[in-house]
């Protein structure tokens, strides 16, 4: 966000940068306090990809976000474990280690009967959720698994295909020099996040959750202007709906 107000709002926007940094801050604590190990992974793989095959645009952006990460893990120690005492009570569990699955392995494998009973077409939309499992969950947190079993492997095979054609197209995006380099930041930390959100999608249900749908509509929205914006000249350009 601080990039896109940057490259559209000029400086009166560019104000609230520190603002959207300590936002991002408070939200990196929240991902340590809820001991989320999917979204960590997810955050993890997407910026090591990012920084082998985009490393200068990526590397400064990268330092960005360790220098908030050491600030929201200061922030994180002081908040639950240092501060704490002082008022009287101590948070037992402030770094929380969970090593079990939390029922994923299982509801893939069910995940993966479904796909056994109609490989072709899948048992419907919404069928996983209609099944009743004994781990009481409407989801298996894995959107090819969930795609795959709910709308057979012929459809999963069209969506990773044209998923992979635009990933790829838009890396090359990505890649292009002749741009500025607060737009090329721009398009690398679209493509970070999309990825970061495709990984996560592995481990959790965001392709089932209204507000994670939305980012991710936001997301792919932005991507697909930009792509479309860097093919056509502005001056080629119609208005269309």
């Amino acid at each position: 966000l601080p990039l896109l107000i940057k490259l559209s709002g000029g400086e009166y926007l560019a104000r609230f940068r520190l603002l959207f940094s300590v936002l991002l801050c408070f939200n990196i604590v929240l991902l340590v306090f809820s001991s989320a190990r999917g979204a960590s992974l997810s955050l993890l793989l997407s910026s090591l990809v990012i920084l082998l095959v985009i490393k200068p645009i990526a590397l400064r952006l990268m330092l960005k976000l360790s220098l908030l990460t050491l600030a929201a893990f200061a922030l994180y120690w002081l908040m639950f474990v240092i501060l704490p005492p002082y008022f009287g009570f101590t948070i037992t569990d402030s770094i929380r280690l969970r090593t079990d699955s939390s029922y994923r392995f299982e509801l893939w494998l069910i995940c993966l009967d479904m796909i056994k009973q109609s490989p072709l077409f899948g048992i419907g939309p919404m069928g996983f959720a209609a099944t009743p499992n004994e781990f009481s969950l409407s989801h298996p947190h894995n959107s090819v698994l969930q795609l795959a079993a709910e709308w057979g492997l012929i459809a999963t095979a069209i969506v990773l295909f044209f998923y992979t054609k635009g990933l790829i197209a838009f890396w090359r995006l990505c890649l292009d020099q002749t741009v500025a380099t607060e737009r090329r930041m721009y398009r690398v930390s679209l493509l970070w996040s999309f990825l970061a959100a495709s990984i996560y999608s592995l481990f959790s249900g965001v392709i089932v959750m209204p507000m994670s749908q939305l980012v991710g509509a936001l997301i792919i929205g932005l991507m697909l202007a930009e792509y479309r914006s860097s093919k056509i000249a502005l001056s080629q350009q119609a208005v269309t709906l």
